[in-house]
């Protein structure tokens, strides 16, 4: 997927996507496993830092 096509806002604790009209069923799923590892290492860190 191209770095045009994708487009994520975060706003504090708020994920925004913005994605294309039209996409690939392989892009969609490219989305979703990027944001679930992010959102497990934003996770495990913040678990770690409260001790």
């Amino acid at each position: 997927m191209s770095g045009s096509r994708r487009c994520a806002l975060l706003r504090g604790d708020i994920l925004g996507f913005a994605p294309p009209l039209v996409m690939a069923r392989a892009e969609a799923e490219e989305i979703v496993g990027i944001v679930k590892q992010a959102v497990y290492e934003v996770a495990e860190r913040n678990l770690v830092a409260a001790g």
